[in-house]
């Protein structure tokens, strides 16, 4: 998966990304560039990604997107995304509602699941204590991601030299 390739799609179509925050979290996004998409759902946002895209491109690596749930532009690193599933276009209100349903379901299965938060200052994997139990180690993460996406999933390495392809239906 590359920048190109993700921009591209994401300007026609609705994504679910799972990627890491500068900070270390997971972060399940659902996201898309699509104006067309964007306006059918929340009515008319103008240039809503303007600001956003101004300092996201391909040299620096960060793609800004329209997040659904929380109703603002964000962007996400493209070296630190962990899976893409593609939703494909939208075309009505009543299907992106029971995307958002599907949405909201996994995200949260996912949160429970994954738990555990990079520290990029150690290259090392610490877990966050919640609900008093551990979270899990790194392959625990790796599996459950495999668990919950199917094998569709696909997990980049740092070097995005070798991935297994997305589902994309």
């Amino acid at each position: 998966m590359n920048y190109p390739e993700v921009y591209s799609r994401l300007n026609f179509e609705l994504g679910i990304v799972i990627f890491i925050k500068k900070n270390g979290e997971f972060r399940v996004m659902l996201c898309t560039r699509c104006m067309s998409i964007i306006n059918m759902v929340f009515g008319y946002k103008g240039n809503v990604l303007a600001s956003h895209d101004n300092r996201c491109n391909i040299g620096n690596g960060n793609v800004a997107v329209y997040d659904m749930a929380i109703e603002d532009a964000r962007c996400f690193n493209i070296d630190r995304v962990i899976d893409i599933q593609w939703l494909g276009p939208v075309e009505s209100k009543e299907q992106y509602n029971r995307m958002f349903a599907e949405f909201v379901e996994f995200r949260d299965s996912y949160v429970k699941a994954c738990t555990a938060t990079v520290d990029f200052d150690n290259i090392s994997t610490e877990t966050k204590d919640i609900s008093e139990k551990e979270a899990g180690t790194a392959e625990e993460m790796a599996e459950a991601v495999n668990n919950l996406f199917g094998s569709g999933a696909s997990l980049l390495n740092e070097n995005e030299t070798q991935q297994e392809t997305v589902n994309t239906d």
